[in-house]
């Protein structure tokens, strides 16, 4: 199970936060797994903390999809 599931409400908050704050500057991004769409023969989703696309490179290797932001 993903640690993402098991937040609810203020701890998804401060997680959001905290990527907005250190990870997403640095470029250190994480998929949203709920958000995540096959889109022809690539899977799209989004970034958890500040929501912008993302894009699977290859199994377990996402990266923002600058197609998309």
């Amino acid at each position: 199970m993903d640690f993402e599931d098991d937040k609810h409400g203020f701890l998804r908050i401060l997680d959001s936060l905290y990527g907005r704050m250190f990870r997403c500057p640095r470029g250190k991004h994480k998929r949203s797994s709920s958000h995540i769409r096959k889109t022809g023969d690539q899977y799209t989703s989004r970034c958890r903390s500040c929501r912008k696309p993302m894009v699977r490179i290859s199994k377990r290797n996402w990266a923002l999809d600058d197609r998309r932001a």
